[in-house]
C-alpha cells in the first residue's frame, strides 16, 4: 500500500481503487491458503479484512449488469474494425470499475 509513496504524489481516484482492489485480492488468496492449510483463524482475519477494504471500493460491475453494459458499449459500433485491445480500453474508461477477466471474456465472445 506504499503506491503514493513509489509515485511521489497523491493517487488518483481510479489509482487509489486499484491499489484497494490489489490489496483485497492479496487477503482473498491469503484466506485460501490459510484456510487449505486449515488455519481457520487466520483465514477468519483475512476475509474480515476484506470487508473493511470493500467499503471503500465502489462495487464491481460483472455477471448480468456486466454482460448488458458491454452489449450496450458495442451497440453502434463496427465490430469488425475494432481490435480487442482497442475495445477492452475503450470499455474500461467508461463502463468504470468492472471485473477485468470476465470483461475480457465477453469481448473476445463478442468480438469473434
Amino acid at each position: 500500500m506504499n503506491a503514493r509513496i513509489a509515485k511521489t504524489a497523491d493517487l488518483t481516484e481510479a489509482e487509489e481503487i486499484a491499489v484497494m482492489q490489489k490489496e483485497i485480492k492479496k487477503r482473498k488468496e491469503a484466506a485460501q491458503m490459510y484456510a487449505d492449510a486449515n488455519s481457520t483463524e487466520r483465514a477468519e482475519n483475512e476475509l474480515k479484512e476484506v470487508t473493511i477494504l470493500e467499503v471503500f471500493v465502489p462495487s464491481v460491475l460483472s455477471g448480468v449488469e456486466l454482460s448488458k453494459a458491454v452489449d450496450d458499449f458495442l451497440a453502434g459500433k463496427d465490430l469488425k474494425e475494432l481490435s480487442f485491445a482497442s475495445a477492452m480500453q475503450e470499455a474500461i474508461a467508461k463502463l468504470g470499475n468492472v471485473d477485468k477477466s470476465q470483461l475480457a471474456g465477453l469481448l473476445k465472445t463478442k468480438l469473434s
